[in-house]
């Protein structure tokens, strides 16, 4: 209990910092419509300018000034130079994201040139730690959170007491409107980027006390989080995003020990999606899906690690960026699905279909472990160490944070894609087919085809995942190809809610977080360490058994759409 509440404490302590970055993001998405991407590097700004003067004056005030005062100022030459220009002349929100993107990375490279990309650090005395209440905060932690209360609070005022907050809420709700109404939009919107700069810049500034030390590349570290804040606390509401940025700040703290869980249960919970739109949509029970997420890590390692040194030996041995060899293992995953697809789905169903799945992985498999000169054979590969990582000047242990939060912002674009797929005439089309395929072909569908485009699409997004499990491993070899993985996925499907997306993300959190971590605090059994493991694997079985006979539906049943009319009812009238 102790613990959690001192955690608690270090946990408010963020939560003031990300509040403070998280509502100044908001006031910029507010006033343009638009994700400023380059939002971290006025974080930078500030901490750098705060540096500059403290080590000058030594006084920690006119740093914290200084700080706010750079972040102003970085923040309305983003305004007036890029954004504003941009939004006047009719750029879509999407080409200002990319410009702002763009804008970011000039900045680090800037900040780099100036000051190089070594860490820097203050030379500020945080104070002996006390105790208050059950928290223990040191003085520089109650400043922190006494200034975030103060600057929340004279936004409050601003916002909601001034004419420069009714028209800053005016802008907000439509910007045309308020034109028409003589409010000078672009006016209203660089003193709001003005404004938040000042936050921003500030917030710099503390989380730099903070943390101890930063480079260029801390403040877009750090924007990942912002913007988790900003979304989960409502995107242009400044007061929502600020009790979302008190959760995420609370969820960071205590779920440090957790980070490998999270990133494996984003990467897994990937997997199952894919799967699901082969098994959930399609009712395709596919032996060989485990292989297309193999070939997703395999393509990205040999794209990434480099030529092979003696008396390793494999294909390609390029070093080329992680973004682009995703999607080119994204593509080979897709092909590799296509070659299967138009084998197995031409005339083959049900028992038949798994036969040949099966018959395609295990040709995969051997193939990668005993044809050397593919894959090195059975000793797989490996190095591909943080990638991205020195893009942004991450350490180990920053880089954990990045790649977690990474996989779960990629689950969360892949959730959103399945779910508008799940509605499209395609998905239903899908659905159809695993009803009932005659009724369908009656109807004039083309099986053959819509099973195919279904198997691999499926196979890109196990394919995906695969790229991103191979970053997080660093190495894969055929011993990864454990039959335990395409059981628990089919076992997270089905305890879900097959075909169900939300279903599906049930599923994974139940099998693949909670069963999965709540047997490793199952006590040892002396002399015998395997038992526990073995134990997991009784559990995930007896699940899947249990489930199939008495709960085939899942927890979350997927959706049926059924008329609510009789047909002679909507038959029209013959006078």
């Amino acid at each position: 209990m102790n613990e959690a509440l001192l955690t608690l404490g270090f946990a408010l302590v963020t939560a003031s910092i990300l509040a403070l970055s998280a509502v100044a993001f908001t006031l910029e998405y507010a006033v343009t419509n638009v994700a400023n991407v380059s939002h971290g590097e006025i974080l930078t700004v500030g901490a750098y300018a705060a540096y500059l003067v403290h080590e000058r004056t030594g006084n920690a005030i006119a740093a914290a000034i200084a700080a706010a005062l750079a972040g102003g100022f970085a923040a309305l030459l983003m305004h007036s130079a890029v954004i504003g220009p941009f939004i006047r002349f009719g750029a879509t929100p999407t080409i200002v994201f990319i410009a702002t993107l763009g804008m970011s990375f000039m900045i680090q490279n800037t900040l780099v040139i100036f000051f190089g990309a070594a860490n820097v650090a203050y030379t500020l005395d945080p104070g002996a730690p006390r105790h208050l209440g059950p928290f223990l905060l040191t003085p520089l932690d109650l400043e922190i959170i006494a200034s975030a209360i103060a600057i929340t609070f004279a936004l409050y005022l601003i916002i909601s007491r001034t004419k420069f907050g009714k028209a800053l809420r005016a802008v907000s709700q439509n910007r045309e409107l308020a034109r028409v109404t003589g409010i000078n939009a672009t006016r209203v919107a660089a003193a709001t980027f003005f404004l938040a700069g000042l936050i921003a810049g500030y917030a710099g500034f503390i989380l730099a006390e903070s943390v101890g030390s930063f480079n260029p590349y801390f403040g877009f570290s750090f924007f990942l989080i912002t913007l988790t804040a900003a979304v989960a606390g409502g995107l242009g509401k400044a007061f929502g995003t600020m009790v979302g940025a008190v959760l995420v700040g609370i969820i960071l703290e205590f779920a440090g020990g957790y980070v490998s869980v999270l990133t494996e249960g984003a990467i897994f919970g990937i997997m199952a999606l894919g799967l699901n739109v082969i098994w959930g949509w399609s009712g395709d029970f596919d032996l060989a899906y485990y292989g297309y997420i193999a070939v997703g890590a395999y393509m990205t390692l040999v794209l990434t690690i480099g030529p092979a040194v003696a008396p390793a030996n494999y294909i390609l041995g390029l070093q080329l960026p992680y973004p682009l060899a995703v999607v080119i293992a994204v593509l080979t995953a897709m092909a590799v699905g296509l070659v299967v697809g138009l084998i197995a789905l031409r005339h083959l169903r049900g028992i038949y279909f798994s036969i040949v799945t099966l018959g395609a992985v295990y040709v995969m498999y051997v193939l990668a472990g005993q044809y050397v000169p593919l894959f090195d054979g059975y000793n797989g590969l490996s190095g591909l160490f943080d990638p991205m990582g020195d893009w942004f000047g991450l350490d180990y242990q920053s880089y954990q944070w990045f790649l977690m939060g990474l996989c779960l912002v990629m689950f969360v674009l892949v959730f959103l894609l399945m779910w508008r797929v799940s509605g499209s005439r395609f998905g239903m089309a899908l659905r159809t087919l695993r009803e009932d395929e005659r009724a369908a072909a009656a109807f004039g569908r083309d099986i053959y085809r819509l099973k195919l485009k279904g198997y691999v699409l499926g196979a890109g997004v196990g394919g995906f995942a695969g790229a991103l499990f191979a970053a997080y491993l660093s190495a894969f070899n055929p011993s990864a190809w454990s039959p335990v993985e395409i059981i628990v996925l089919y076992a997270a499907v089905l305890v879900g809610g097959r075909g169900n997306i939300w279903g599906v993300v049930l599923g994974v959190f139940i099998m693949g977080i909670l069963v999965q971590e709540s047997t490793r605090f199952l006590p040892e059994v002396p002399g015998h360490p395997q038992i526990v493991l073995a134990l997991r694997g009784v559990i995930i079985g007896l699940v899947l058994v249990l489930f199939l006979r008495f709960r085939p539906q899942g927890l979350l049943p997927e959706r049926r759409y059924v008329d609510s009319q009789p047909m002679l009812d909507r038959a029209p009238q013959i006078a």
